[in-house]
This record gives C-alpha cells, sequence and structure tokens, in this order.
C-alpha cells in the first residue's frame, strides 16, 4: 500500500471513529445543562460572518494528516480516536447545551451558511470541543521546523477556528479550554504508549 493510501485509511480511521462516537453519544445522553456565556466569551462579539473559517474545519483535518511528517500520521489518528472515546463519555456524563442568538437569512450569504449550519449541527454536547481538539491534534501534526511559514499558517489558521466556535456561539470559552487540553494530554499520551510499541 502506498504512503498516500495509508494516510488515507488513517484519516477515514480516526475521523470515523470520531463520527460513530459523536452520534452514538446523543442516544445515550439525557437532558442537556444549559451553559449561560461568561464574560470572557461577551467580550468576542457574535459574528455568522466566520462560518466560513469555522467549516474550514473540514479542510484543516485532512490537510494535517497528509501534510504532517508520516511519523505523525499514526499517532494523529490514535489521538482522534482516544480523543472521541474520552469526549463521549463526557458527552454522556454531562452533555450541555448553549443558546444560539436569532439571525436575519436575508442579510447575507454568510447568515444564511450560518443558519443552514445550526439547523445540521447538533446545539448540544459542547464540553469538550470536539472541533478544537481535533484542530489541535491536525496543527499539532504539521509542526515542523524546518517548515516554518507552513507551521505559522497552521498555527494562525486553527487559532482562528478555535476562536471562531466562539464566535460563532457554538461553543463558550469553558469548551474551548477544555478542548485544548484534552488534546495535549491524549495526545502526550499516545507520544508516549506509541514510543513502547
Amino acid at each position: 500500500m502506498s504512503e498516500l493510501l495509508k494516510r488515507l485509511a488513517y484519516l477515514v480511521s480516526g475521523w470515523t471513529c470520531v463520527g460513530l462516537v459523536y452520534c452514538g453519544s446523543l442516544l445515550l445522553q439525557g437532558k442537556p445543562t444549559l451553559i449561560n456565556y461568561s464574560q470572557i466569551d461577551l467580550l468576542i462579539p457574535f459574528n455568522y460572518h466566520v462560518v466560513w473559517i469555522y467549516l474550514s474545519f473540514f479542510v484543516i483535518i485532512p490537510f494535517g494528516f497528509f501534510y504532517a511528517p508520516y511519523t505523525k500520521v499514526r499517532w494523529m489518528c490514535f489521538s482522534f480516536i482516544a480523543i472521541a472515546f474520552i469526549t463521549g463519555l463526557c458527552f454522556i456524563i454531562y452533555p450541555t447545551v448553549i443558546m444560539v442568538p436569532p439571525v436575519d437569512t436575508s442579510f447575507s450569504l454568510s447568515s444564511k451558511v450560518y443558519q443552514q449550519l445550526i439547523e445540521f449541527d447538533v446545539n448540544q454536547n459542547c464540553f469538550p470541543s470536539l472541533h478544537v481538539s481535533l484542530t489541535t491534534i491536525a496543527v499539532w501534526g504539521v509542526l515542523n521546523i524546518k517548515h516554518p511559514i507552513i507551521t505559522i499558517v497552521m498555527i494562525i489558521w486553527g487559532t482562528m477556528i478555535c476562536l471562531s466556535v466562539i464566535q460563532l456561539r457554538r461553543h463558550v470559552f469553558m469548551d474551548l479550554v477544555g478542548g485544548i487540553m484534552l488534546a495535549i494530554i491524549l495526545g502526550w499520551l499516545i507520544h508516549c504508549w506509541l514510543k513502547k510499541h
């Protein structure tokens, strides 16, 4: 099997596991707890135009798997799987939901896309943010001091995606922090485990 196909297999395996666990948790969880916005959340103004940055998540993930050094791709896949199961447990044990602000869909294309997003996306399972956790792993996988420009671009891109989850009111600041911490902890544990196997 070529390296390209192996990368694709790792991407599909990791992302499929995330999807299955995410959807499965919806069937097992009880009534979600409503989470209020913190002062930090309110300092970041709502802006539906960043929906494009939010959706670029679906580009940064495959980009990470196909651009990262091949030695990191297996780690990324296993990190995705570990993150999926831990977040799945969180979603079942402590399901959360936040209120979504109303949007005038006649205003712009961005507002229409945002409206479609909130109608399609589940407005719960907030903590920790899977969007943020998986983005963190994708950025982490690509980091390479030999390619500083790509590294800087990935860090800026990933940061913008993480902030967009608050700007779009898909998550609160606590979810963002939880997502980053989960990615760092599990990413490090998976790295240590793979070194021994």
